[in-house]
């Protein structure tokens, strides 16, 4: 994968989005090649101002263990199943290839031809001493042996044995059988017979020609008759690489898909012993080989992490990449890195704040819609600048995102928000997940979600459904706390639903008690700063 990843944490807020979006865009408008992506769900804020914006969202992935499709070559050679021995094994020696894909007509794979089925077929024919082939084409016979036809027959085939007429007259009487080719040279007593004999084909080598009478008896028996300028050996050698590969090819072959994990393949290699495996998809149509040596030149991808910088809250299989950079503006977490990076990771209210100030530092201007997006981030994640983690930072850069998008930062406001309304839409389970994120104490791990809304009552009014989930969650993860915050952003207070042993505790910190596994935080209204610390002191881990 040559290009690198910017990436936020997992539940994805509009803040994690629209960071990975515009500071690829960034890197790019550099001299860089970066892509964003998403390694959860948009919740119902991030996709709404999306479509409003009209700004695709980042291709989700899973992990971020390669897979084929990242280092899939999609020019490696194919040729049709009826192509000719000879051309495959051209085309292999010229190419240094060890395997050719065979196709069907609509591209399909029929199956696979290496070196070790041409010597399978040598040694057949030097066990039988005879060479046999059914349904040679004779077009491709005359192809193969650049051949003068001096008859075409009505047969297309070539479907006997091949054979060198060395032997006398009577030997040959006693040997030939119908359909057979016949090798000969300028022999007239032996062309003949063979004729008489029903052969196929025969091929008068050396530059011999044959004379009228032999034409006239091919005509009668309806025979073949090429020319061949070359000898005896040579022309069986070209007969027998004039069959189709998919007469030797191997069809029963092992393939992948563009999704298969390079650590199957990996597996798949040393399972099989193979050196290659045919990509192919759904439709086994062929897009591609991916080669032993494929799997051992590849590198690590590159990561930019945006929003975040612990493991728990990242992508899976952050460990099988490189992290390059990191931009945050939440505590550094316990990610660790192979060498030396650019950090920046500041007390400010939104990631979206300091990559568009990155915009600034380098001179390049914010595109209108990239300016509205990274606005959205900034109201979002700082509850329209009235969260305690604003800044006077994040409040001029909103307002100088507002002139560069050409929008009022109240009315802006109202539209990134205007999603609240259908809140009553959205499941218990919805709501929950759609801001979580997972923190690690020295007793535990704690999971803590939240919503901004002016509906506070119609999701406390869900309070059951909530516990139900935070319960299944809660056994499913091992979080000795779950908490969902409903923020308020008219007054900027919050209430808490709370799951777990502990819940008491965390209400009695904030100098409230719990009811109903409910408790009011007064002027509440920040994750990061308000909360996090109150819990890193209950589960024995400063913060």
């Amino acid at each position: 994968m040559k290009e690198t990843i910017v990436i936020g944490h997992k539940n994805p807020d509009t803040d994690s989005i629209a960071s990975a979006i515009a500071y690829s865009e960034l890197k790019n408008r550099l001299g860089g090649s970066c892509v964003a992506k998403r390694c959860g769900g948009l919740n119902t804020e991030t996709e709404h101002i999306l479509k409003f914006l009209d700004i695709s969202a980042p291709e989700y992935i899973e992990d971020l263990e390669l897979r084929v499709k990242d280092i899939l070559v999609n020019s490696y050679p194919a040729l049709p199943k009826e192509e000719t021995l000879k051309k495959i094994g051209t085309l292999m020696g010229e190419k240094e290839i060890k395997s050719l894909p065979l196709l069907h007509d609509n591209s399909t794979l029929a199956g696979i031809i290496t070196p070790g089925d041409f010597a399978k077929l040598y040694l057949q024919e030097i066990e039988s001493g005879e060479i046999f082939y059914s349904k040679i084409l004779i077009k491709n016979a005359v192809e193969n042996l650049k051949a003068e036809v001096f008859y075409q027959g009505k047969d297309i085939f070539l479907t006997g044995r091949i054979l060198i007429g060395a032997m006398d007259v009577e030997k040959l009487k006693l040997v030939l059988k119908p359909n057979d080719t016949l090798i000969i040279g300028d022999r007239f007593e032996g062309q003949k017979v063979a004729i008489q004999r029903g052969i196929s084909t025969l091929v008068l080598i050396g530059g011999c020609k044959p004379n009228k009478e032999i034409i006239e008896l091919a005509k009668q028996y309806n025979v073949n008759i090429l020319g061949f300028e070359g000898d005896s050996f040579t022309a069986a050698r070209l007969l027998a690489l004039a069959r189709s590969g998919s007469d030797v090819m191997t069809t029963s072959t092992q393939t992948v898909d563009e999704s298969t994990k390079l650590s199957e393949l990996k597996d798949l290699f040393s399972s099989t012993g193979f050196r290659a495996f045919p990509v192919v998809d759904e439709s086994n149509k062929f897009q591609g080989m991916i080669t032993k040596k494929d799997v051992i030149d590849i590198t690590s991808p590159k990561v930019i992490l945006v929003d975040h910088s612990e493991t728990s809250q990242s992508v899976e299989g952050l460990n099988l990449s490189e992290i390059v950079e990191i931009i945050d503006h939440h505590r550094l977490g316990d990610i660790q890195t192979q060498k030396p990076i650019p950090i920046n990771c500041r007390p400010v209210g939104s990631t979206a704040t300091l990559v568009a100030e990155q915009y600034f530092i380098n001179n390049i201007n914010i595109k209108t819609k990239m300016a509205a997006l990274l606005l959205s981030a900034i109201i979002s994640d700082t509850v329209m600048l009235k969260s305690p983690t604003t800044t006077s930072f994040d409040v001029n850069m909103a307002k100088r995102l507002s002139e560069i998008a050409k929008v009022s930062l109240k009315d802006f406001g109202k539209e990134v928000y205007s999603w609240t309304e259908k809140i009553a839409d959205l499941s218990a389970e919805e709501l929950l997940n759609q801001d979580l994120k997972e923190f690690e104490f020295s007793s535990g791990k704690v999971a803590i979600g939240q919503v901004e809304t002016t509906s506070v009552e119609k999701i406390l009014e869900a309070k059951d459904e909530f516990i139900k989930s935070m319960e299944e969650q809660s056994t499913q993860n091992d979080y000795q706390l779950m908490m969902l915050i409903i923020t308020d952003i008219i007054s900027g207070d919050s209430y808490a639903i709370c799951y777990g042993g502990k819940g008491t505790e965390v209400a009695k910190a904030f100098n409230q008690s719990i009811s109903e596994n409910i408790f009011f935080m007064p002027k509440v209204m920040s994750r990061k700063l308000q909360v996090i610390p109150v819990l890193g002191k209950i589960f024995n881990k400063s913060v």
